[in-house]
This record gives structure tokens, sequence and C-alpha cells, in this order.
């Protein structure tokens, strides 16, 4: 299918109708015709910015839409200034986001798992995998079978650390299960600082084995993406003073709540004991086995409250468990 989409007061709104750097945009609406973009639509941006007046209003838009996470497929200027367009396939933006959003994404939920030995011995596995989708983290699949009772065992969005033992895990359990890893949405690859030679051959055989069986992938880099992500949530002040105090960088479960907020409208996390409890103690296990020294190298206490402020701003959409 081809979209044509309007730009101001459809997923912006205009604060000064003669200045479009003062476009703030509208996320959900954006997320929205994301989601169309992901399914395999053509999405094509029209805008009049610039018909008017005969100013180039280009570069300001594609960066706004950079900075904004905007995915499409063609951007074209020139759209014709008007009062009122007649047309037999045409839909007022409101009307479109209201109906779609009650339609599609109103009864959309997620539940983000955790690693936190706080999930053993609370029989939550129904209740984990009654929720849309399920997300987990790199090292919990290959252990579900076992722990179904108390964690369940679906599995949607995996977002995995690649590290060099992280990743031959990853490797040798695809090779031995690749079925199961062919049911999944999305693999969410993260780094906080630029492959080796090691990490970079065994990520690239993984890619090659994700790609052979038609399993999406992407490959982050947790300080960049987390600080696009904050930015757009107008919180990304108070998390650079993490990076001033010797801080070395957040955690993938704090990306994974970030990149995933924009997507689903109710989100419940559980396993994040100590993310959510503003702890930073050192060590700690995880509920499926091995050692996790998670809090010397990331700052808990600043992403739990980065979270808090964000649950706030999205009208309390968390739900802890």
């Amino acid at each position: 299918m081809i979209l044509y989409v309007d730009i101001d007061d459809t997923i912006c709104e205009l604060l000064d109708e003669e200045d479009y750097t003062s476009a703030k945009p509208i996320q959900s609406r954006i997320d929205i015709i994301n989601e169309l973009y992901d399914e395999g639509n053509t999405i094509i941006y029209w805008t009049a910015r610039g018909t008017v007046t005969k100013i180039d209003w280009e570069d300001v838009t594609r960066k706004q839409f950079e900075t904004w996470g905007v995915k499409y497929t063609e951007l074209k200027f020139g759209k014709p200034y008007y009062n009122l367009f007649i047309d037999d396939k045409n839909i007022e933006s409101k009307t479109f986001f209201e109906n779609n959003f009650k339609d599609n994404h109103d009864k959309k939920n997620l539940i983000i798992v955790g690693s936190g030995t706080s999930i053993k011995n609370r029989n939550l596995g129904g209740i984990i995998d009654s929720h849309d989708k399920v997300c987990r983290f790199g090292g919990s699949q290959i252990k579900l079978n076992e722990y179904k009772s108390d964690a369940g065992n679906k599995l949607n969005f995996l977002y995995q650390a690649s590290n060099l033992v992280a990743l031959g895990k990853l490797k040798e359990d695809m090779q031995k299960n690749i079925k199961e890893y062919k049911k999944l949405d999305k693999i969410v690859f993260t780094h906080s600082r630029p492959h080796g030679p090691r990490q970079r051959k065994l990520y690239l055989e993984i890619k090659k084995i994700c790609n052979e069986n038609g399993i999406q992938t992407k490959l982050v880099s947790l300080r960049r993406e987390v600080y696009r992500l904050l930015k757009l949530y107008g919180l990304h002040e108070l998390y650079k003073k993490s990076f001033t105090n010797g801080y070395k960088y957040p955690t993938t479960g704090f990306f994974a709540i970030l990149d995933l907020s924009r997507e689903f409208n109710y989100i419940s996390l559980v396993g994040f004991d100590k993310l959510l409890n503003h702890e930073n103690t050192h060590g700690t296990d995880h509920y499926y086995g091995g050692d996790c020294k998670t809090s010397e190298h990331h700052d808990l206490i600043c992403e739990s409250i980065v979270i808090k402020k964000l649950s706030d701003k999205m009208n309390n959409k968390f739900t802890l468990m």
C-alpha cells in the first residue's frame, strides 16, 4: 500500500506557523506510521513547507525526521497550499490516528522480563506468556523450559549483549534450536564499545544465520541510541549527568525499556530487581543461574530515576510485577 502523509499538525505540532524549527513531534502518531512502514507499506511524506515562501526547509525537515525517529520511503516538497482537499481516498489526520490507535494499539501489551531472582517461586509463567508480546534478554532464552512455571517460555523480542561470551552462547544455541529463533519478531544486538576482530567475526556469523532464516536483527550502540531516545522524551539532560560522573554505559534492560516504550501502550516489568529498587550494590544472580556483575558497569540509580520520570510523562504506562 502507498500512503501519502502530511507533516505539520499531523505527526508534529507547529508552535510557530512561520518557523518550522519550532515543531514538536507527536510520538504516538509517528509510531503508528512507523509501524505501517515496518509492515512493508510505502510511506511518502508530502509537505507544503516552503510552497508559499519559497524557503528551502529540506535540511531542517530531514534532521527533524532523524531526531524524531521517523521511518519513511520518500520525503517530497511542493505540496500545494489549499483550504480544503476533497478526494475519494482522503482521511482527516485526527480521525485516522484516533481510530487506528483504538483499533490496533490500545490492545497491545508487552512484558519485559528481566533476569532478577525475584521471578523465582512466584509461578508467574502463565501471566507472563498471556501478554501480546514478551521481551527477554540474551542468555535467559536458553533455559526457558527449565523455568517455565516462573518465567514462562514465550519470546518475541530478544535483546542481546554482544560480548564474546554472550555471542558464543547465542550462536551455539541457535545452531541447536533454530526453529525456535525463527519465531522471533526481532533480535536487537547491543554494544557499549566498538567490536574487536573476534567479536565482529562472531557477530557476522550470527547475522548470516539470521539472514538465512528470515530473522530480523538490529545492531545498536547503547550510549548513542539511549541518548537519542532520551532526547526524544526530553530527559537527556538528567541522564547526561551520569556520563560526566564516571558513568560507563547503559544497561541493555534500560535501553529495551526506552526502545519499546515507543511501540507499546501498556508495558509490564518483572525481574528488574536492582533497577526498580534504586540499588547500586555489586553482584547479583540471574534467576536461571550465573553471576551478573551489572552494578560495576552501570548507574542503576540514575536509570531507575529516569524510568520513573518517563512513566510520569507517559501517564504511568509501566506496571511493576
